[in-house]
């Protein structure tokens, strides 16, 4: 008799390279899954702005419904009959007003039948609330919609520490695992020889446009950290400022062998996000996997994950005094903090706690101690209780 491998189906908003990180992340994710001794699907079930042709073969194949229609999922997960269904929850990729609420029916589905065990990983939760505003009431559902999703888990997982210590909050006695972002383009097995004084502007449109924004009238701040020429990695539909089209290099899209040679020789690396949310972007960790130095043109604040500016990465108009290999020490830096978050240490952690189920017990001892830390930060801003 064959020994048939378990299957993990994964659900995602869509299986189209480069048109959605958190699909990106879970073809890679499922591919090296496979070597631990399990079968892998993907399943592309985004809102209509996801749909198109998706040419992309995961391990196992793909499959793909242009709608969001709970019974026909249902039917394919009864006829598969995975060991888990994996849910990649990003809200945006799977209801055009972030609030899926067919998900809801798809995992009671799964529970009311015992089809398989249900996993989530949250690679989005819920806006934060803005008072007077339309987010205000769209945050509000889009919490409950979570925390209902994370209720009907038998395993969750997240990818920063203040998303863990928030459910750990609301949800105590549901177990929770912080795992790490990895690069979606490839990893390293040494850390590259820099050869090329270029930087590479990399990610999603309105990523990469956000950059190139910045960047205007920022020619000095180029000359400081002596780059010679920004390479454009993605659809050539960017709006540059005229006085950087001669530094300026467009590659269009490409595979991601050949963005991880790019970005291997290429001594910086830009993006635009808030310091705050580097931990949680495949942008950041990308250039983190190829041991770039980075520069964050995006607006300031305090770094998460234990990454520090002018350790880990550069702040536009903070910059302060250069020293000499400036670059190569905070690509060095970057390189070691990554190390912990590659896709084969990703894969065996995820693997390893959806098959065992006593995991529980260290998931929530972790759950109840993140509680207790954000219940403390909670009372210490209102005053209740001394620093």
């Amino acid at each position: 008799m064959t020994n048939v491998k378990p299957l993990v189906l994964h659900i995602v908003p869509t299986t189209l390279p480069g048109s959605c990180g958190v699909g990106d992340y879970a073809v890679r994710l499922a591919k090296a899954m496979q070597d631990f001794g399990s079968r892998q699907m993907l399943l592309g079930v985004g809102h209509e702005h996801f749909v198109s042709h998706c040419y992309h073969t995961a391990p196992e194949g793909h499959l793909w419904l242009d709608h969001s229609d709970p019974q026909a999922i249902l039917a394919i997960i009864h006829d598969l009959a995975p060991h888990t269904l994996f849910l990649h929850l990003s809200n945006f990729g799977y209801d055009a007003k972030a609030y899926p609420q067919w998900l809801l029916r798809v995992l009671r589905g799964c529970r009311r039948q015992g089809l398989c065990q249900i996993a989530t990983f949250f690679h989005e939760i819920w806006q934060k609330p803005a008072l007077f505003s339309r987010r205000l009431y769209r945050s509000v559902f889009q919490r409950r919609l979570t925390l209902e999703i994370a209720r009907l888990s038998h395993k969750c997982f997240t990818n920063t520490r203040e998303r863990m210590e928030l459910f750990c909050y609301h949800l105590p006695k549901v177990p929770f695992a912080l795992i790490p972002v990895f690069s979606n383009v490839g990893e390293l097995d040494a850390f590259p020889a820099k050869k090329a004084r270029n930087a590479v502007v990399f990610g999603s449109p309105t990523r990469r446009q956000a950059c190139w924004d910045a960047l205007a009238n920022q020619g000095d701040l180029l000359a400081r950290l002596r780059i010679d020429a920004i390479i454009d990695v993605g659809r050539d539909d960017m709006q540059i400022d005229p006085a950087l089209a001669f530094i300026v290099h467009r590659t269009g899209l490409l595979p991601d062998t050949e963005v991880s040679a790019l970005l291997a020789r290429a001594t910086w690396g830009l993006i635009h996000y808030s310091p705050a949310d580097f931990g949680k972007s495949g942008i950041f960790n990308a250039y983190a996997a190829h041991g770039q130095a980075v520069l964050n043109l995006g607006p300031t604040g305090i770094a998460s994950e234990g990454l520090e500016k002018g350790q880990h990465f550069l702040q536009a108009g903070a910059i302060g005094t250069l020293e000499n290999g400036c670059a190569l020490k905070l690509g060095g830096s970057l390189w070691e903090w990554y190390q912990d978050h590659s896709c084969k240490r990703v894969a065996e952690e995820i693997f390893s706690r959806i098959n065992d189920m006593g995991a529980h017990r260290e998931d929530r001892a972790h759950c109840r101690c993140a509680s207790r830390t954000l219940l403390s930060r909670i009372n210490r801003c209102q005053g209740q209780m001394p620093p």
